[in-house]
């Protein structure tokens, strides 16, 4: 099996014995997975929108273009945004100490998520999103398993789990 590490503005879609990994902190990964084509995709997102967008076309590192990707990508495989189920994951607090004028950039990308999905015609099957520290996501292209551990802050707290697509 093939492991792919997605750094934050990365994306993947395709299928195969393929692993992608991340980790994620305020960032947002959603997972796409088409299971009767074993087809899907990763992306990691950092905000949720660019103020002045470049004209040479979509960055993966906005939730509004990550999402525009992946609607062109499904679509040159024939397929619908309802057809495949979404998770999504991290939107984390990186401390749980923050003073309360800062900007908690892991909530604002949560409702970007949540509120630009539906709009692209996602349905959101699963979310495991905000909290206190960072995540580590595994997702297997071929089987649909999702792996993801969390860590807070103080490294005294993991939670671990299993996810399945249904």
């Amino acid at each position: 099996m093939r492991e792919i590490y997605l750094q934050p503005g990365d994306q993947y879609f395709g299928s195969g014995q393929i692993r992608l990994v991340t980790l994620l902190g305020s960032c947002i990964s959603t997972l796409l997975w088409h299971e009767g084509r074993r087809l899907g995709g990763m992306n990691h997102f950092m905000l949720p929108t660019r103020v002045n967008r470049a004209e040479d076309g979509f960055e993966g590192r906005y939730a509004d273009e990550s999402f525009a990707l992946f609607r062109r990508q499904i679509e040159a495989e024939n397929t619908t945004p309802g057809e495949y189920r979404v998770l999504l994951f991290g939107g984390a607090n990186m401390f749980s100490t923050e003073p309360s004028d800062r900007i908690n950039v892991g909530e604002r990308n949560i409702r970007a998520a949540r509120s630009l999905l539906p709009k692209h015609g996602f349905i959101i099957n699963h979310a495991d999103v905000g909290g206190v520290g960072y995540r580590k996501l595994s997702f297997d292209l071929f089987t649909g398993e999702v792996s993801c551990t969390q860590v807070n802050d103080r490294r005294d707290h993991v939670t671990t789990g299993r996810i399945q697509f249904e």
